[in-house]
């Protein structure tokens, strides 16, 4: 039976500036006759936030993507295992399902409770985001926290815009904190560190997401994001246990070489062989 044993957290914390306007939607609270359609999801205190959830799930979706994760054409092939059947590959066209330790999808976003894992937990915590407090006083000033936009059906043939439809969105310039943990945990058989081998692709999925979008609406012009003021520390099991210090990682960014990517890793596994010394491969 393998014993998984906890090394410590990666903390990655920064600001997401919408570079357009946002859209992620929320519930109505109501149903009424020219009301808002598509309110965006706010706190009980009607400020618009971003869901960790959202987030999240566009990170994982742009990877997999890119990492050719996703069966997009026709049945998945499949494979009997005892009485069981399952998905061949793992591709599905809801993302990867396969359960490998070598996968970064599913090892670092998660897999599903039914795939038998062997490299523990999901890795990547992502919190819901709130607006900064400079953005908070810009509301103030600007006398509300969204805006509206209005779309409309065009008829093809008399150029008349019909149907027209209010969209809330979250003004462009807008600033949100995110926060970000990535466990790192020892695995028994593994000969090097994988968790800290696969940390740099949260930044190729951030990297992504800028040059996608966040949120609904996004080929229309919502939802473009940057990050920025990057921050990452590592939190060793003494740091909770003893209150010893988190141990800061420079030189990080969101788009790096090869090379860049080499060396962010020999940081982090010289900063987390040196807490944790018995950890070193």
């Amino acid at each position: 039976m393998n014993e998984y044993k906890f090394i410590g957290n990666i903390i990655l914390e920064g600001r997401i500036r919408c570079k357009t306007a946002l859209h992620i939607g929320g519930a109505k609270d109501a149903y009424e006759i020219g009301g808002m359609d598509n309110p965006v999801i706010k706190t009980l205190e009607d400020i618009p936030y971003i869901p960790g959830s959202s987030l999240k799930g566009k990170l994982r979706s742009l990877l997999e993507w890119i990492e050719d994760k996703l069966h997009t054409r026709g049945r998945p092939e499949t494979e009997k295992e005892g009485d069981k059947t399952r998905i061949k590959d793992g591709r599905t066209r809801y993302g990867c399902r396969c359960g490998k330790p070598d996968c970064p999808i599913c090892r670092v976003f998660g897999s599903p409770a039914e795939s038998e894992r062997t490299y523990g937990p999901s890795r990547l915590i992502v919190r819901d985001a709130f607006p900064d407090q400079s953005s908070l006083e810009r509301f103030k000033n600007l006398g509300s926290e969204t805006e509206l936009k209005y779309e409309n059906a065009i008829d093809r043939i008399s150029g008349k815009a019909e149907h027209p439809r209010p969209v809330e969105r979250v003004p462009e310039g807008t600033e949100f904190e995110f926060s970000m943990v990535y466990s790192i945990y020892e695995i028994p058989g593994e000969n090097e560190r994988l968790d800290i081998e696969f940390f740099p692709y949260i930044f190729k999925a951030m990297a992504l997401l800028e040059d996608s979008y966040l949120g609904g609406m996004g080929t229309r012009g919502s939802g473009q994001v940057e990050f920025k003021d990057l921050k990452v520390v590592f939190r060793s099991k003494d740091y909770y246990l003893k209150g010893d210090r988190e141990e800061p990682v420079e030189g990080v960014k969101i788009r790096m070489t090869e090379e860049e990517k080499g060396c962010l890793i020999k940081k982090l596994k010289e900063v987390v062989g040196n807490e944790n010394p018995r950890s070193q491969t």
